[in-house]
């Protein structure tokens, strides 16, 4: 099942240090957009409720108690407080935007490409291993950095990708005499704004205005017709007729969520370009958590080789960011969950094809989640491009 999320006013995703009035006087929000583990709890929270809208009923399954015999369907989905994952599933998770045509996703702009540094609006360059490069470094053994061939120096590009300028993308079309149009990243204040509300602390028993403790708290404000598209898999028991409330985020900010259709990307081609090169590129279209840092724990550290269902492979180069935190709340201890390290969204690993052909990487990899840790709530999902040396 296909839903997209709106918020109904502001909404907060905040970052994993603490806070209380009168200590830090500043909330501050996470990186936009925040990590589909946030919409997976929204979720299960949703499904509990539906099946047990009395409030006592909810804490006896919150705290582990007997509850009636339609629980077992609960614990199917969305697991127990003891085994936090059931058959529930996040399979993709991205921005998207609301239009006359039904929902335009939005990917996240992938690390391999680059601007001129300095100028706002200007043709994007595509990085790629250079092949032969003239010079000796200090990464692993086989491992190539990424070039481009322009005498400009280049800097990052933040923002995202519509679904045309993706599907080209994952061509690998670096000569295509539209990259400048294809390639205009929708910029981050025409999605989302940031916006700061201040309040005053209270006393829980006075409920009156506590001394020195004034706050400000940072929220996230979407443009209209912005949201999150998300693909849901292994439920039977999430509602999905009609617009359907939701609780999400800090304070318990309210949204809403519809059915809608999925997307779809061509990837004859990409298959095609695989094969003829035996080369691909896996971009992250959502953090992942991996066992060994920056590399997926099925890639050997060493030999840079790797593994899986009878493929076999070996990464060349890679266009990885600055690690983003992964946290959120355990409702049932009620006390923040441990803060984890992961590789950000918009990633991207570069891959020569050992052993196996596309449509065996496809039915692999394609769409699929390659993090080591909460998978089953959409981290560590990906896509799949083709790519030739510079």
């Amino acid at each position: 099942m296909n839903i997209f999320i709106q918020p109904t006013d502001v909404l907060m995703f905040r970052d994993g240090k603490p806070f209380s009035a009168g200590d830090d006087h500043l909330a501050r929000s996470i990186v936009f957009p925040p990590p589909p583990t946030t919409f997976y709890g929204a979720l299960r929270s949703k499904i509990l409720s539906e099946v047990f809208p009395e409030y006592k009923t909810y804490g006896a399954f919150r705290e582990g108690q007997k509850i009636p015999k339609q629980a077992e369907l609960v614990v199917n989905e969305i697991g127990t407080p003891d085994k936090a994952t059931g058959s529930l599933r996040i399979s993709s998770f991205l921005l998207g935007k609301k239009n006359k045509d039904g929902i335009e996703p939005y990917f996240p702009m992938p690390k391999d490409m680059a601007k001129v540094k300095g100028q706002e609006k200007t043709k994007l360059q595509l990085l790629a291993p250079l092949r032969g490069l003239p010079a000796t470094s200090n990464a692993p053994a086989g491992f190539i950095p990424l070039w481009c061939r322009t005498e400009n120096a280049l800097e990052r590009v933040d923002g995202f990708l519509n679904l045309q300028q993706m599907q080209h993308y994952l061509y690998g079309e670096t000569h295509n005499q539209n990259w400048d149009k294809l390639f205009e990243g929708e910029t981050i204040k025409s999605l989302y704004m940031k916006e700061v509300r201040t309040g005053i602390g209270k006393g829980r028993e006075s409920r009156t205005v506590s001394e020195g403790a004034l706050y400000s708290v940072e929220y996230f404000r979407l443009a209209d017709g912005i949201g999150f598209l998300l693909a849901i898999d292994g439920t039977q028991l999430l509602p999905k007729e009609g617009k359907q409330l939701l609780r999400l985020g800090g304070d318990w900010r309210s949204a809403y969520y519809e059915k809608v259709a999925d997307f779809i990307l061509e990837t004859n081609r990409i298959k095609e370009k695989i094969e003829s090169t035996r080369r691909f590129k896996v971009i992250l279209t959502t953090p992942a958590i991996f066992k060994n840092g920056w590399l997926p724990s099925w890639v050997d550290v060493k030999t840079m080789e790797g593994e899986r269902t009878g493929l076999k492979f070996k990464i060349v180069s890679a266009a990885v960011g600055k690690p983003v935190g992964i946290g959120g709340f355990n409702l049932v201890e009620r006390k923040p969950k441990t803060m984890k390290k992961a590789v950000p969204a918009g990633s991207v690993f570069f891959f020569e094809l050992v052993k196996g052909d596309a449509e065996e990487l496809f039915s692999t990899f394609y769409r699929q989640s390659i993090s080591d840790e909460n998978a089953e709530a959409g981290l560590g999902l990906i896509l799949i491009g083709g790519w030739n040396y510079v």
